[in-house]
């Protein structure tokens, strides 16, 4: 049997040097001239979502002493610096580059065989890549090359092992350079003491790089060209920040800045915070008067730069893979507007038994489907654990403040004028649970705003030639596609109890006189409720003239109403939706 040809490996130890004093120490030491030295550009190429940054892999041209090179690399791996990558390269002419950087490889005339038999787009197809890229930057590196051969040791090896000596500017005529020290080997636990023992025997420091040179350029675009913007409105968090902003600070996605907005703390926050960006340069802070989150956050966006913005709380804690993960999901469904993902509440010995529930009912409505038919249940995504797309948000009005929680009315807003929300299927987020969050003490967050809240855009997507809505400017809002048709403006409530009863009395107070209730408890029964005569749930009418709202906080209960309703014909969002029972009680 033929033997397949093995994929070409790059392997190398990676050690990154702290200054140009040590970088110039390490050229004296090694005792002769450099075998070779490369001045090389590198032309770094990804889409404008970051498509082979989220998936560790790395596109470019190198030009190297006038020559270059097309380089993919996938499968970016360092670990306590050792490096490895599967890395495809070939040579292209200078106008065969050219083209590249500017996309044009459908029309590239004479060159369409170069592009057929291109060994790199071969490679980027097979991996199901199949848009269109642009430059994103370009980074000068200064190589000197040394053989390892020049300590005069038998190594047993085969003799292709080098040193290189890197200094790389990420920004385009900055003095500012990185520093490392490589050395190509598949022998790492052979040549690594021996190394690092050699240094420190010299007076030379080492330490294991920790990230790849295409991260490190990365890094330095989130200062001045980030992909991911952050907010973060802060506010007396002094016990609980640091945690919050490092759980930002170790994403393995590198374009992102942080915008911190301090609205008018009275402890320690406002220093600790300029503390951490002074050490972080793609943290930005700034300060206001106290004013509230809805103006903390609309400032904060206002400053961002970035075409997705993720939100964050000082109390809370992301995984390190959550913006990774979360903008890979929005590349590869582009209907969404804007993404959460599963969470985890916590200190568990504090948790109610409320917010458990609340937190299996989150994670188990992930598609887009499910948040819709849940979207007036309970708010469906946790507003720290999200991601973004920033026109869609720009387009419904930003931030709105008023009588309701400023996120689940952002959510209801995107769902009313037709953008798709949905949850990565993995806990990427920690949300801690205690007595101070917003949820717990502020009235826009009662059982009566949240209901009003629900009942205004209930009634603004299905009954809207009926509704009189509040005069509030609702910004960006359209006439709902859900629109009921005439003979369907006949409303049901399931569920005659507390809830249902606050749900008629909030109805009326916007203009819209339900038709029915109807309950699955016997002795409710054709009794006269609120006004409203109580059908038997088994006596419902058929769908075509009626819509019917559910009043029911119980999760099994409401999908057991589902099962009912779906199995006489009734189809959800057209002729029925649940919403949970919030009562007064």
């Amino acid at each position: 049997m033929e033997k397949l040809p093995q994929k070409p490996v790059e392997c190398e130890l990676k050690w990154s040097l702290k200054s140009k004093a040590q970088w110039e120490a390490w050229q004296k030491n090694m005792g002769c001239q450099p075998q070779r030295r490369l001045e090389q550009v590198n032309i770094y190429l990804d889409t404008p979502d970051g498509y082979f940054a989220v998936r560790r892999s790395m596109l470019r041209l190198r030009c190297q002493n006038g020559q270059w090179l097309f380089v993919y690399k996938r499968g970016l791996s360092i670990s306590d610096g050792y490096f490895s990558a599967l890395e495809i390269e070939e040579p292209v002419s200078s106008e065969q580059a050219k083209a590249i950087q500017m996309g044009q490889l459908a029309t590239a005339g004479a060159e369409v065989e170069f592009w057929q038999s291109s060994r790199v787009l071969q490679a980027l197809r097979d991996d199901g890549f199949g848009g269109t890229w642009q430059v994103v930057g370009e980074v000068r590196n200064l190589r000197q090359v040394w053989p390892l051969s020049l300590w005069g040791q038998d190594w047993a090896l085969e003799r292709t092992e080098k040193f290189e000596l890197d200094a790389t500017f990420f920004e385009k005529g900055s003095s500012q350079a990185d520093y490392e020290l490589e050395l190509e080997t598949r022998e790492p636990e052979l040549l690594r003491p021996a190394v690092e023992k050699w240094a420190l025997e010299h007076g030379l420091e080492l330490c294991p790089q920790q990230s790849t040179k295409y991260e490190r350029f990365l890094r330095s675009c989130g200062v001045n060209r980030p992909i991911i913007s952050c907010l973060m409105p802060i506010y007396n968090c002094e016990s609980t920040l640091k945690q919050a902003v490092r759980s930002i600070i170790w994403q393995t996605f590198k374009s992102w800045e942080l915008i911190l907005v301090d609205d008018g703390s009275t402890d320690s926050t406002y220093k600790l915070a300029s503390e951490l960006a002074a050490c972080e340069p793609r943290i930005r802070l700034f300060r206001q008067e106290h004013a509230g989150i809805v103006a903390a956050l609309n400032k904060a966006w206002s400053y961002s730069r970035a075409p997705f913005v993720a939100r964050m709380d000082a109390d809370d804690i992301s995984h390190p893979q959550r913006f990774n993960e979360q903008l890979r999901y929005l590349q590869e469904h582009k209907e969404l507007a804007a993404v959460g993902s599963q969470v985890r509440i916590f200190p568990k010995r504090d948790i109610t038994e409320g917010m458990l529930r609340y937190e299996r009912w989150l994670n188990r409505a992930c598609s887009w489907q499910a948040l819709e038919r849940g979207i007036f249940v309970e708010s469906p995504l946790v507003h720290p654990s999200v991601l973004m797309r920033r026109e869609p948000v720009e387009q419904v009005g930003l931030y709105q403040d008023g009588t309701w929680p400023e996120d689940y009315h952002l959510w209801l807003r995107l769902w009313i004028n037709g953008f798709q929300m949905a949850k990565v299927p993995r806990v990427l987020f920690f949300w801690r649970d205690s007595p101070r969050r917003l949820t717990r003490i502020d009235k826009r967050c009662s059982h009566e705003a949240l209901r009003r809240l629900k009942v205004r855009f209930f009634l603004q997507a299905f009954f809207p030639a009926e509704s009189e809505l509040s005069t509030e400017h609702e910004a960006g809002a359209q006439r709902s596609s859900r629109a009921l048709p005439a003979c369907k403006r006949n409303l049901i409530i399931w569920g005659a109890g507390p809830n249902g009863k606050a749900l008629a009395k909030t109805l009326r107070e916007y203009g819209l006189e339900p038709t029915y209730f109807t309950d699955i408890v016997p002795a409710r029964h054709g009794q006269i409720i609120c006004g409203l005569r109580v059908l038997p749930f088994d006596k419902l009418p058929e769908p075509q003239d009626y819509f019917l709202v559910t009043a029911v906080g119980n999760p099994r209960s409401r999908a057991e109403i589902r099962a009912f309703l779906e199995e006489r014909g009734w189809k959800e969002g057209r002729d029925f939706c649940c919403m949970a029972g919030i009562s007064d009680n």
